[in-house]
């Protein structure tokens, strides 16, 4: 169950960044929307990381490296909750790990997108 924390002011300009693989980018981009994960939720944050493996390790992404990220306008979402400060995420082998330490907020639901090619912000590698 998702635990809503206490109001976080959405982030200034209106603008959070959902982080995804370049395979599952291709995806929204045939799609026109961002679909909720296994656990029924869409993940944004509202910091523009540049380098995939620091979007990767703040937003403790347990099965994909970030290689892309999309902007979302904040305006026409609902129902957008603040999760807080990103946990440690350790694998259950004990050797992937990730520090987290990133804001997360969640929706509930598809977010519709017009996506062009240049939508995309692609992440530097090390």
């Amino acid at each position: 169950m998702v635990q809503a924390q206490p109001v976080f002011p959405p982030p200034a300009g209106g603008i959070f960044y959902h982080y995804t693989s370049r395979a599952t980018s291709q995806e929204i981009s045939i799609s026109g929307r961002i679909l909720p994960g296994r656990d029924g939720l869409v993940y944004l944050t509202d910091v523009l990381y540049r380098i995939g493996w620091q979007a990767t390790d703040r937003l403790a992404l347990p099965e994909k490296n970030a290689e892309v990220t999309i902007p979302v306008p904040l305006s026409g979402l609902e129902g957008v909750l603040y999760l807080g400060i990103v946990p440690e995420w350790v694998a259950s082998d004990g050797r992937t790990r990730r520090r987290g330490g990133g804001h997360q907020w969640v929706v509930r639901h598809a977010i519709l997108l017009q996506v062009y090619p240049w939508s995309w912000i692609p992440l530097e590698v090390p």
